[in-house]
């Protein structure tokens, strides 16, 4: 790539393990909307299996994905929890491979896009992009916000209490002029690590990495995401936050779908799941509408199979509930 071209957005996202399945819908659904560019790929970890042919450069490695559509697969050597590297990795972007980049948008590997790439262009100018999370709002005086000041002061932070949404750490998106507050983040979760004394652990359930039983009431119980809302209530002036819709969480929206805790689509047993009351959520319908083009993660005749225990799962949940 030549490196004096500016790129209008890139992309980035962090995976590993089985995640590899839903960076490739997420890539898969970003082209289908519109997306033309790259996607920076940080990984632990084995490279995908449908990752080829690949071209290497000098620290990492290019998949072409269809016409004007590329990952970038970048090794990472860190003790961090994937979870916690967000901000870090996307100011290691930006200080690497700064002259090509102007916009980023971070997703995490378990969304896939639902609107044209054009909105999410629209959204960036000018401001930080945030979604809403699952668990908003969280007052502005909620206790945890009062202790987050309390340790923020500390360590010679000021942390204003001037906001109630608290937005999910699974999208961040925001232009060069608004580095500042991918700093803030950084700094914060440094903070976080001092504090919790490690950054390498994660609360949140996943398939991948370690995690801890801290329990939802402690101080950072889900790090970089607390971290991400503190951020949030230092450069309010710069945010655009998104509802809970943007992200399906409670209702039908328009923007992505981001399947949550880890139950993943990639790995969920769907008939078990409606048979124990767990009804299948449209982040997980809509993953399977995008794993054959432009890159094929499966076979036609499973992708039916799977389809077809989704629409059968959907039936058996009108029977079950939990």
């Amino acid at each position: 790539m030549n490196q004096n071209v500016k790129i209008p957005t890139a992309i980035c996202t962090l995976f590993e393990g089985n995640y590899h399945y839903g960076l490739g819908a997420l890539t898969n659904s970003l082209y289908r909307f519109g997306f033309r560019g790259t996607i920076w790929a940080g990984f632990k970890g084995d490279l995908p299996f449908w990752a080829k042919p690949l071209n290497k450069k000098e620290n990492y490695l290019v998949y072409e994905v269809a016409a004007q559509c590329r990952i970038h697969f970048i090794p990472l050597d860190t003790d961090f929890h994937l979870t916690n590297y967000k901000p870090l990795f996307m100011l290691d972007l930006w200080d690497t491979y700064g002259d090509s980049i102007d916009g980023l948008c971070y997703f995490d590997p378990d969304i896939v896009v639902k609107c044209e790439w054009s909105f999410f262009e629209n959204w960036l100018d000018n401001h930080v992009a945030l979604c809403e999370d699952i668990n908003s709002p969280l007052n502005a005086s909620a206790p945890k916000r009062l202790s987050w000041q309390k340790v923020l002061k500390k360590h010679q932070i000021k942390l204003p209490l001037n906001i109630d949404q608290y937005v999910n750490g699974g999208f961040v998106g925001l232009k060069r002029a608004n580095r500042p507050f991918l700093e803030s983040w950084k700094k914060i979760m440094d903070i976080i690590g001092i504090e919790t004394e490690s950054l390498t652990i994660s609360s949140l359930p996943s398939s991948v990495g370690t995690q801890t039983k801290r329990p939802p009431t402690a101080l950072f119980y889900a790090t970089d995401q607390d971290g991400l809302n503190c951020a949030a209530m230092l450069h309010e002036e710069v945010l655009s936050i998104a509802n809970q819709d943007a992200m399906d969480f409670g209702r039908f929206g328009t923007i992505m779908s981001h399947a949550l805790g880890g139950f993943k689509p990639w790995k969920m047993n769907y008939i078990k799941g409606a048979l124990s009351g767990r009804r299948a959520g449209i982040a997980q319908k809509l993953y399977w509408q995008h794993v054959m083009e432009p890159i094929p993660l499966y076979s036609k005749a499973k992708v039916k199979r799977m389809q077809f225990w989704i629409k059968l799962a959907s039936f058996i949940s009108n029977f079950y509930s939990r």
